[in-house]
């Protein structure tokens, strides 16, 4: 067992210009992490411990930064000053202990990605139920149910695709749906000045982060942060509903509950003022 190790390599170009009123950084990076510690399974054994640490894994990142500042006014009564920074990262898990893929990372694809179920609508009718015979030739409707009607069964829930054709929906029904991470993200400063006083604001922004809308979700189980009157639920055949009829699961992990997310936000504003010397 050894520390883990990494190799990155930078490149980059600064830009004074206009008597230094205007600046440019522009960095590209690439980090890759090798000899990542991880618990590796060990084969059954009469061995309390099923497990051991090794350096087992990879992993990269890559990312551009720009970062520009200018004097908007520099030599007038009110100076101000802007900085801009926005940068971008993306990481990749390049290597397991297996060659496989373990604890629901991917090789070649981001870590941490959002996995989710395809969703069609629901169920309005025992006609929309697929049906299916198992071995005995006894007649079922899909999820193994035997039956169906208004009130129970699959009637006025989840219509979910069946990716891996087993004719049930469980975690192998779930794709693939992209990373979490944002397209870029950043800060905004201004530093205005005028007489003795200096006013400071400074701004965080995130453009196109993909999330998972769980307003009206508690857990997948039920309302959460709402008032219950105003949610959609489904009710009778053809309503075109946001959430499964009274009384049964809710699911938040669909791609209908992706949203992209675009946020600025103040983080500090700092208002001052240099009292003269007496």
């Amino acid at each position: 067992l050894t520390w883990e190790k990494s190799e990155q390599y930078n490149i980059g170009l600064d830009m004074d210009m206009f008597d230094y009123r205007f600046k440019m950084k522009l960095d590209y990076y690439y980090k890759l992490t090798s000899s990542l510690i991880y618990s590796v399974p060990l084969p059954q054994t009469i061995l309390l411990v099923n497990k051991r640490t090794e350096n087992a894994m990879e992993l990269s990142n890559e990312g551009i930064e720009l970062e520009l500042e200018g004097d908007i006014f520099r030599n007038s009564a009110v100076s101000w000053r802007m900085k801009l920074n926005i940068s971008r990262n993306w990481n990749r898990f390049e290597k397991s202990y297996n060659k496989k893929d373990p604890d629901g990372m991917v090789i070649g694809r981001p870590i941490y990605g959002m996995y989710v179920y395809a969703f069609e609508g629901f169920y309005h009718s025992e006609d929309e139920v697929p049906v299916y015979y198992d071995i005995f030739g006894n007649k079922k409707y899909f999820g193994g149910i035997a039956s169906v009607s208004p009130m129970s069964g699959l009637v006025g829930t989840y219509k979910l695709k069946d990716l891996n054709g087993d004719n049930f929906i469980g975690d192998g029904d779930m794709y693939y749906a992209g990373s979490p991470q944002p397209k870029a993200h950043g800060g905004w400063v201004n530093e205005i000045r005028w007489k003795c006083f200096d006013l400071n604001l400074l701004f965080n922004f995130e453009l196109g982060r993909k999330m998972i809308n769980a307003r009206e979700y508690s857990l997948g189980t039920g309302p959460k942060f709402a008032d219950i009157r105003n949610l959609s639920y489904w009710k009778n055949p053809g309503d075109n509903a946001t959430l499964p009829r009274i009384g049964t699961k809710a699911q938040v992990m669909l791609d209908a509950n992706i949203e992209k997310v675009h946020s600025i936000s103040l983080k500090q504003i700092t208002l001052g003022c240099d009292l003269p010397k007496p």
